[in-house]
């Protein structure tokens, strides 16, 4: 039986589809169906699912699953399929769709008493090696979407680069590092997210997403949200600049950057504020220096304030969009849903957002 919630868009039932190794499980699943939870990340880490079921009698431990992992994988957990929908509709008509993505089973855990069964899925296939093999490598004349393709191409991924602009880098090196580990630093330095969703690494631009329309504006007290959280980081993890500075050994020179933020107190002296300064990392102009500064800068105080909610289920609001808060002083503005949990069980669906502010800048 679907599940009667109330959301914003009225009275609805709530319905999920599990495919499981290619095999809709989802009537199997609906009777021992504990919680279900999605979790989709804006940049860094890789959309995950979680499904607990109820195993009092033993069926999934000593049936199901073992029968299904044997038969497709020869006893190894690691590498079957997961694809997970999320359904929402109405009386008169109205569907909503929210497709989870597909997922490769990562993790099974079994505890009890009382016999819980979860399984964990990660968007990001543990087999590739993308995430697991470190390697050392010079990359010259490679622009980052020819990178980043690269990578996913050997990995048996697709690449979806969704950006204005794509950095062509004279000489960047990895070294002792993942693939992924590398491709996000890159990316940080220049300006843009990264996730891993559907069998494929999205790159996209960080300030053109945040200058995009707002899904919706949250007001104080206004019954969209069950629950809410603000907070501002520590101040000294907050910075009014940063410096940037690399010296090329070949060309004998020195290049230099800067870039302020929009409470840098000209005013004071320098040294009275945090300043933020880079040595580490090859530019090869001070126009290039300054963007990274401009960047890093970014990077780093974009967190420095912090919302989270907790609302109905809503299948329409995901990671990378961006809302406005309304009445909430300090807080009020415009943010980006850095995470979105959506959540399924018995007692309903809701879905947890936390927000980062959008700087000017």
């Amino acid at each position: 039986m679907p599940w009667t919630v109330n959301t914003r868009y009225g009275t609805m039932w709530t319905e999920i589809d599990v495919y499981f190794d290619g095999t809709n499980i989802s009537q199997s699943v609906k009777p021992f169906l504990l919680s279900l939870q999605y979790t989709d990340y804006e940049e860094d880490q890789a959309d995950d699912m979680q499904i607990k079921l109820q195993d009092a009698n033993g069926i999934w431990v000593h049936s199901w699953l073992n029968d299904v992992i044997q038969d497709a994988a020869g006893g190894n957990t690691k590498g079957l399929a997961m694809l997970v929908h999320i359904w929402m509709g109405n009386t008169s008509g109205g569907r909503y769709h929210l497709h989870c993505g597909d997922f490769e089973l990562d993790t099974l855990v079994a505890s009890g008493p009382p016999n819980v069964v979860t399984i964990k899925g990660t968007a990001l296939p543990w087999g590739c090696g993308i995430r697991t093999v470190q390697k050392s490598k010079s990359w010259e004349k490679y622009k980052l979407s020819e990178i980043a393709g690269e990578m996913a191409g050997k990995a048996g991924l697709s690449v979806y680069y969704d950006a204005p602009d794509d950095p062509l880098y004279d000489r960047v090196e990895q070294s002792c590092q993942t693939d992924i580990a590398f491709l996000e630093q890159l990316c940080k330095d220049a300006g843009k997210s990264l996730k891993c969703v559907c069998n494929r690494i999205v790159i996209f631009d960080q300030a053109e997403y945040e200058s995009r329309a707002a899904y919706t504006t949250i007001c104080w007290m206004d019954g969209s949200y069950t629950k809410y959280s603000v907070s501002t980081q520590e101040a000294e993890s907050h910075y009014a600049m940063c410096k940037v500075s690399y010296y090329d050994p070949d060309k004998k020179k020195t290049y230099k950057g800067e870039y302020k933020a929009e409470d840098y107190d000209t005013l004071n002296d320098e040294q009275k504020q945090n300043i933020l300064t880079i040595t580490d990392r090859r530019v090869t102009s001070n126009d290039e220096a300054k963007a990274l500064a401009m960047h890093l800068l970014r990077l780093y105080n974009k967190f420095e304030k912090v919302v989270e909610f907790t609302m109905v289920g809503d299948p329409m609001i995901g990671a990378g969009l961006t809302v406005y808060l309304a009445g909430f002083g300090l807080w009020d503005g415009k943010y980006m849903v850095k995470e979105a949990v959506h959540s399924i069980s018995q007692s309903g669906y809701t879905t947890k957002i936390k927000l980062r502010n959008i700087l000017g800048y």
